[in-house]
């Protein structure tokens, strides 16, 4: 007889069985992803601009006081160790992380849905479930470091933690919550609704382990005399109205998905004279769009009426509940928090879409199929799993082609045969085209031409990650939206004629965006006023094929 000490053997022993698809899955897919793509394009425009934020903070600056930053710098905290001991491959180690972000943000969604869904544990389906949202939500958004991902890592951590039953998990899970806040301010919708949605809205505790990253970080920077540049700099940007509503308004995919999925819901989860033909054609229309979507990945076309679909299913899907069932379903609840952290994840000036979590919309939508009230004949039983993975398998291969035609404001991968090995600080093991490899050839030279102390405007935030000086300025990346008001535009401008005669200006002659179709003349717009600035107010001192100095 056993005198019961291999109990504690044998129970570890199945939790690491029952874990290991899992594990398989946080091991193969970022590292497939990061040996397949990771090298493919860089573009010298936002591609870095976290990094810098980064790199800025460890040389001792604080936000706001010392540099411009319109978000909160929570994602410059995250990626420190990346700029710390990256050295030439800052830019490669950086991406293997973002990868992994996005690879378990996807998996701990979809553990987040059986968990609040009640559903069997079928490791198989939800590897594929994870897979699809994975692919749905990387797309071919450039895989760089980035604050809508790194929220959205943060609030799926910390959501997973909240629904376990230790008081200690769920406290650090709304910590985490308030960290994505730090990430990306759009956030701080998410965070009260996750304690409200998650059943914890009469715990105090809970709300303050979600305040508490915001006191903190309000804390460090009034200490450091940056809290009136902090109000100034965070609030520059009031585009809510037009990004978080208006565009949902003007995206038609929005109402029609939400008709769609209201739909799919009543028949999948009604009763009396709903049959079972009636479910299955749910299910059928929920699966024909999501493999609609997959080809639209292929095609290009997730950011706009694929990703607005996707939200708009999930918001109808979601409202079936409280108006036909009961506010408290939890098909209703898992479902609110899928369309907020897509709403969310959507306030942006850049990237005002729910692309980087439309793969939210797919986990919930294949969840509540599971959970539905269908009778199934034998047959179809047996198949739900290899169609599953036959949808993953399609939609995996639609993933690759995307990523391989659609590379960020790059040529596509097969003309990216330029290294960057030596001519971009931190960015070696990273291939290029040829025309964005002329422009960063020619940097470097107008860079050693300059000598002493530099600045480079309006684009090249990435540059100061790894340069071997820092930003003289207090921006990285001198565009209209990260200098949105007067006052923003008016410290770079001042900063250069402070120190006019011992900073030299480095000014592109042509648009970094627009290098994979041609070197296109950067002109005098008022998206790029401080470099216009420098143009008209300094003395031209010398330049290069693609860039002058000024001093």
């Amino acid at each position: 007889m056993s005198d019961g000490t291999d109990a504690p053997h044998t129970a570890y022993r199945a939790a690491l069985i029952a874990a290991a698809p899992y594990i398989a899955f946080m091991l193969v897919v970022p590292l497939a992803a990061h040996w397949m793509f990771s090298r493919l394009g860089f573009n010298p425009t936002d591609d870095g601009f976290v990094l810098a934020y980064a790199r800025r903070m460890l040389d001792g600056q604080i936000p706001h006081r010392d540099f411009i930053a319109i978000h909160l710098a929570g994602s410059g905290l995250v990626h420190m160790p990346f700029v710390a001991f990256g050295g030439n491959r800052t830019y490669l180690i950086s991406r293997l992380f973002v990868w992994i972000e996005l690879a378990w943000t996807a998996l701990a969604w979809t553990l987040i849905g059986r968990t609040m869904l009640s559903l069997r544990r079928n490791a198989a389906a939800e590897i594929c479930i994870a897979l699809i949202a994975f692919a749905f939500s990387a797309h071919y958004f450039p895989v760089m470091a980035w604050h809508t991902i790194d929220g959205l890592f943060f609030a799926a951590c910390g959501i997973l933690l909240c629904l376990q039953p230790r008081i200690a998990a769920r406290l650090a899970g709304y910590f985490l919550i308030g960290v994505a806040v730090l990430c990306k301010q759009s956030y701080i919708f998410m965070a009260p609704a996750a304690v409200l949605l998650l059943g914890h809205g009469r715990e105090r505790r809970a709300w303050i382990a979600v305040a508490v990253p915001g006191f903190v970080y309000a804390a460090v920077v009034t200490a450091g005399g940056g809290f009136r540049d902090a109000v100034l700099q965070l609030t520059a940007q009031t585009g809510l109205g037009e990004t978080g509503f208006l565009k949902y308004y003007w995206e038609y995919a929005t109402g029609w998905g939400m008709l769609f999925g209201y739909l799919a819901m009543r028949l999948l989860n009604g009763a009396g004279d709903i049959g079972n033909n009636e479910k299955y054609a749910a299910v059928g229309g929920i699966a024909a769009v999501l493999l609609a979507s997959s080809f639209a990945l292929a095609q290009g076309q997730v950011l706009n009426a694929t990703a607005f679909g996707l939200f708009g299913m999930t918001a109808g899907a979601m409202l079936y509940f409280p108006f036909e069932k009961s506010r408290r379903d939890a098909g209703g609840r898992f479902g609110a928090l899928s369309a907020l952290a897509m709403w969310c994840a959507s306030l942006s000036i850049g990237y005002n879409t729910p692309a980087l979590a439309c793969g939210f919309a797919a986990v919930y939508l294949l969840l509540m199929v599971s959970k539905a009230p269908v009778v199934w004949p034998r047959p179809l039983i047996r198949l739900a799993i290899p169609g599953l993975a036959l949808v993953s398998g399609i939609t995996l291969f639609e993933f690759y082609v995307a990523r391989e035609q659609y590379v960020y404001l790059e040529q596509p991968a097969s003309k990216l045969t330029y290294s960057l090995d030596g001519v971009f600080p931190g960015a070696d093991g990273i291939l290029t085209d040829k025309n964005t490899y002329a422009f960063l050839v020619d940097l470097d030279d107008a860079v050693h031409e300059a000598g002493g102390r530099y600045a480079i405007l309006p684009d090249l935030a990435g540059y100061w990650a790894a340069a071997p000086q820092a930003n003289p300025l207090p921006t990285d990346w001198a565009q209209w939206f990260e200098l949105a008001t007067p006052e923003l535009l008016a410290r770079v401008t001042q900063t250069v004629v402070a120190d006019r005669g011992r900073l030299t200006v480095i000014v592109q002659k042509v648009r970094a965006a627009s290098l994979a179709r041609g070197f296109l003349p950067l002109g005098d717009s008022e998206y790029y006023a401080a470099a216009a600035f420098v143009r008209h107010h300094l003395t031209k001192v010398g330049e290069t094929k693609f860039f002058e100095l000024y001093r």
